[in-house]
């Protein structure tokens, strides 16, 4: 994934690569 947003996304938390 190469989106980059405020929501915690599961594997990388957020605003991450």
């Amino acid at each position: 994934m190469d989106l980059i947003v405020d929501v915690p996304k599961p594997g990388f938390g957020n605003t991450n690569d």
